[in-house]
């Protein structure tokens, strides 16, 4: 048996009541919320507590468009127990500015093993503009596999 871990954080209180609206409707019932930027100490402790006794968590990451603060990413690459990320971005400057860090070697500002993208695929949400969401599965590398300079792309 494996644990399912569920959890969101949004600034936006409307986002969470729908989030607990949704958790509700798929009867899951051990989902935490909170309402505060990401990059807060208390969100960050909060999530070390969510993801504690986990060992495989997939992470789903939708930032504002200028990408996900320093402080989570740094917070993402020390916390082993994320193996994945999936990262939908509406702004691909941010999406390659987050993937500096994400992808970066270890150091002393980024512990943990980097991340590598292994999909994306571009959805135009935006029929006639040049808006389009880009979404991209990273894993996290192992340091024993060979590295390939390879991205699906859909």
């Amino acid at each position: 048996y494996q644990r399912r871990v569920h959890g969101g954080v949004d600034m936006v209180e409307e986002a969470i009541q729908d989030a607990r609206t949704n958790a509700q409707l798929n009867n899951i019932s051990n989902a935490t919320y909170l309402c505060q930027k990401i990059e807060s100490h208390q969100v960050t402790m909060e999530l070390d507590r969510l993801v504690a006794d986990a060992i495989d968590i997939l992470a789903v990451v939708d930032p504002p468009r200028c990408g996900l603060h320093a402080k989570f990413i740094k917070w993402l690459r020390k916390t082993t127990v994320i193996q994945r990320i999936v990262y939908v971005s509406c702004e691909q400057s941010a999406l390659v500015s987050n993937t500096d860090m994400l992808t970066a070697p270890i150091s002393n500002q980024l512990l943990g093993e980097p991340f590598v993208p292994v999909k994306c695929r571009a959805l135009d949400l935006f029929p006639h503009t040049d808006l389009v969401e880009v979404v991209m599965l990273w894993e996290r590398h192992n340091p024993d596999d060979e590295v390939t300079n390879t991205i699906e792309i859909e």
